[in-house]
């Protein structure tokens, strides 16, 4: 895990997505962010482009990467639905939506850019 502190933006850091040239359309992967097991972020890619939201559900903190990803949504275990492309809230019985992570190019790399310290919601 490489974490780059954002100029200008503090408390946010960059994290390198690793491995995305494995990833193809309607593909979701899992991405460690931080020390603490909750730190991570789910990276989907639709439509030819990288998305990175909260890796928990709003309602139960069940892991989305155990659900289904259906076309921009990820479908939580327990039936939640959220955007893939927003973290909005798409279906019940969640009442929040998640939390949505920049996906960015640098130096021919991509970076996911979310805080430094991730909270548990």
């Amino acid at each position: 895990m490489v974490w780059l502190d954002v100029d200008g933006m503090p408390g946010m850091c960059d994290v390198e997505v690793k491995n995305v040239e494995s990833l193809e359309d309607g593909d979701m992967m899992e991405l460690q962010v931080g020390h603490k097991e909750e730190e991570r972020v789910l990276i989907t890619k639709y439509k030819g482009e990288l998305h990175a939201i909260r890796a928990f559900c709003s309602l139960c903190e069940a892991p989305l990467a155990h659900g289904v990803l259906f076309d921009d949504k990820v479908l939580c275990p327990h039936g939640a639905g959220f955007s893939i492309t927003s973290g909005a809230l798409e279906r019940a019985p969640a009442r929040d939506g998640v939390p949505y992570y920049k996906v960015h190019d640098m130096n021919g790399k991509k970076y996911v850019r979310v805080p430094c310290k991730m909270e548990k919601r």
